[in-house]
């Protein structure tokens, strides 16, 4: 069976990057921002107050960026799309631009790391094979 790279990448942050929900600075403040954006409910697996202590504004779809302030990942290891981030982050490193995902599968993305590793290193072994500052 082949090795699940997201779940090792996102396991592997530094902790200064985990996911960990956090309150916000300005109360007040966060509610008018998630009000002017629409944003009426917050989940247990993204920090929508990381979003909002970033400067994030959601966009057409109403989608929040992956990262807050240093760095910090939004979704948690639960999030149904932590993948995505995981994928597209460690593809950076590889090959030097962002990905489009499109209809891409977990399983199909999980191939295309694995190959990426085995080319260049010639190895699967997914420790240390990927920054994380």
């Amino acid at each position: 069976m082949m090795a699940d790279y997201f779940d090792d990448w996102v396991s592997g942050l530094p902790d200064k990057r985990k996911f960990r929900k956090t309150e916000p600075s300005d109360p007040d403040g966060y509610e008018k921002w998630k009000a002017v954006n629409g944003i009426d409910e917050e989940t247990e697996d993204y920090d929508t107050v990381g979003a909002y202590e970033s400067g994030q504004n959601p966009d057409e779809d109403f989608h929040l960026g992956s990262f807050g302030k240093g760095g910090k990942l939004l979704k948690s290891p639960e999030h149904e799309t932590v993948w995505k981030t995981a994928f597209t982050e460690i593809f950076k490193e590889y090959v030097g631009v962002y990905p489009e995902i499109g209809d891409l599968t977990r399983e199909e993305a999980n191939e295309a790391v694995e190959y990426l590793i085995k080319k260049k290193y010639g190895d699967t072994n997914p420790s240390k094979l990927w920054s994380y500052d």
